[in-house]
């Protein structure tokens, strides 16, 4: 027999978060993918690039956020698009790739 385990956690004082739902008052990056081929692995990847709604190119650079299992930042489960547009807007960071 395998028990099942439930717990619920509340935190009275924890502030709201509010970073990973979308603001129509904020400008929205763009996310693109690519699929990057590997001779040497022999297998293919998907890479997801976010860039900010201010981006161009001739004013870079920007500086740079790598995030390892892209396919879980770019779902529901953790909006990292989203989380990066609200952060910029609200100036929490700057501009970034």
């Amino acid at each position: 027999v395998n028990p099942v385990f439930s717990a619920s956690l509340s935190l009275a004082m924890a502030q709201e978060n509010y970073w990973d739902l979308p603001n129509p008052k904020h400008p929205k990056g763009q996310l693109v993918l690519y699929r990057f081929s590997s001779r040497i692995l022999k297998n293919k990847r998907d890479i997801w690039v976010y860039t900010p709604a201010s981006y161009e190119w001739t004013k870079g650079p920007y500086p740079l956020l790598i995030v390892f299992d892209g396919q879980a930042y770019t779902s529901d489960l953790i909006p990292a698009p989203t989380i990066l547009d609200n952060l910029i807007a609200q100036k929490k960071i700057p501009p970034l790739v």
